[in-house]
């Protein structure tokens, strides 16, 4: 099974794959390739769901998305492993048409939005490195706005408002785990 987990930086997509991964060894996320550089706070190898590449060849990739002056591959390796293994896959794409794309491409494909605190989010984020504050608000109102207008494409919702176990086991209903 696949889901796409769509979501403003910051809101727990990859803390909250990373606690199940604990529970579940079938739980797998994908490491997209990005043109995008490392932030400060990244290792030039990569991140979870991030590999740093200068180039993307489209014939590598099932789908290519352009976000915030970056690409983002899927890879198409990667996706044939987790069908091949039975994995219980996390895709982290934060680009609705993406998401609608990999959906028509996938039908079986789920699709979660991640929802945290906007008003507290940016009081959060102030830590992280690379972005300019405003520039980060500007991409939540955004992102946010992308989940109204297409809150159809989502086929669940979890509410993060910084209390992790309750995400967590919102993210386990979802799935149906136990630990």
């Amino acid at each position: 099974m696949i889901y796409l987990v769509f979501g403003t930086s910051g809101a727990g997509k990859s803390s909250l794959i990373t606690l199940l991964k604990k529970i579940d060894p079938k739980i797998t996320i994908h490491q997209k390739d990005t043109t995008r550089l490392p932030r400060k706070t990244e290792s030039k190898e990569g991140s979870l769901d991030l590999k740093f590449v200068n180039k993307l060849k489209k014939e590598d990739y099932e789908i290519i998305y352009y976000k915030y002056g970056n690409y983002y591959g899927i890879r198409k390796d990667i996706l044939k492993q987790s069908y091949k293994t039975n994995a219980i896959h996390f895709i982290i794409i934060r680009d609705i048409n993406a998401i609608r794309l990999f959906k028509y491409m996938h039908p079986k494909a789920k699709s979660i939005y991640i929802h945290t605190d906007p008003l507290k989010i940016p009081i959060v984020l102030q830590a992280k490195e690379g972005i300019e504050f405003n520039e980060r608000v500007k991409r939540i109102e955004e992102e946010f706005n992308d989940f109204v207008k297409n809150n159809s494409l989502f086929d669940f919702i979890i509410v993060n408002f910084w209390n992790m176990s309750s995400a967590k086991k919102q993210l386990k209903n979802i799935l149906k785990l136990n630990e």
